[in-house]
């Protein structure tokens, strides 16, 4: 019996209307040395069954029902059945183009990469949106080194925060956890996980559909976005202590991060944001010694708004717009 390459681990809670769509991308895959590993995450519609009836007629698919604990959980469950040298995590409601694996893998094995990133589409109901401020289309792949990788994480241009649409080291992964009842779950797991790696592999080409709907937690702002700042915080720790040369950056990237998200707790009807994120705030100062004009300039950010307010004016006009595709 010849070894698995890829592991496709797929948390599954309430999706029924996207799931098997999502799976049909997997089984139309030119590459075909993979398993896909459903996790129900205590799904109250049908998903269970339909991840049952999935498995029933796909022989590279097995299912674990478990009682509902978030996506990291489901993600951790999956843990158990990677049978794969490589693993990657796909959202249930997202899917892939058919060369996805074919271009991941290969890239990966040609190039040593114990991590390769793909492109994606944002995908609308009436049409597909490309980001192309850091690439086209046609923009050729290459490869970073973990010092490399670490600044573009950080930058959230070339390398994005995300764990989808990624195709990992089995070896690496199975070192780290996602943090268990944690909401953007990827801000305390990304950095980790690159700080392992030797190479690093871009493959722009978009090859993931991220399915874009009213109700997802990463387009939202309420109170579970604090653990959206928590994460950057433990990311910004990380970088003080093994990456100095990127501390500059990395400071900059998460005082801009508590700005807009206290900007926004105070512009919030919900009973009790502005002070979840208040406290936030006076406990973050002492941590990571926010200075008192810095802080001043978080508590104002109209200030800042007006400020940048010639650099987005010209952007508008004159930056790259995104590449729409009708559907």
């Amino acid at each position: 019996m010849k070894n698995t390459a890829v592991t496709i681990i797929v948390p599954v809670y309430n999706v029924e209307s996207y799931l098997e769509k999502c799976v049909e991308s997997l089984m139309q895959q030119t590459f075909k040395n993979f398993d896909v590993v459903l996790v129900n995450d205590g799904s109250t519609d049908a998903s269970g069954a339909l991840c049952d009836t999935l498995a029933q007629q796909y022989s590279q698919i097995k299912v674990v029902h478990k009682e509902n604990g978030g996506l990291s959980d489901a993600r951790n469950k999956g843990y158990g059945l990677i049978t794969g040298e490589y693993v990657m995590f796909l959202d249930s409601d997202d899917y892939l183009s058919p060369n996805a694996l074919e271009l991941l893998y290969g890239f990966a094995k040609e190039n040593k990469c114990e991590v390769v990133q793909g492109g994606f589409y944002y995908a609308y109901p009436t049409y597909l949106l490309y980001d192309n401020r850091w690439f086209q289309p046609n923009t050729q792949s290459f490869t970073l080194t973990k010092e490399e990788a670490m600044a573009e994480l950080i930058k959230n241009n070339y390398v994005k925060n995300f764990a989808w649409g990624k195709l990992y080291s089995s070896e690496i992964v199975k070192q780290f956890e996602f943090p268990k009842g944690k909401f953007y779950e990827d801000s305390f797991w990304q950095h980790l996980v690159i700080d392992k790696v030797t190479s690093f592999g871009v493959v722009p080409y978009p090859i993931v559909y991220y399915t874009q709907r009213n109700d997802s937690i990463s387009g939202a702002f309420n109170k579970k976005s604090i653990d959206l700042l928590q994460g950057l915080e433990q990311r910004f720790l990380f970088i003080q202590k093994n990456y100095p040369s990127l501390v500059t950056d990395m400071r900059k990237v998460l005082l801009k991060t508590i700005r807009l998200h206290y900007s926004r707790a105070t512009k919030n009807s919900e009973p009790g944001i502005r002070e979840i994120f208040e406290t936030y705030l006076n406990e973050v100062a002492d941590r990571i010694k926010i200075t008192p004009f810095e802080k001043f300039q978080i508590k104002n950010s109209i200030l800042q708004e007006i400020s940048s307010l010639p650099k987005r004016i010209f952007l508008r006009i004159f930056g790259k717009k995104a590449i729409i595709i009708k559907r």
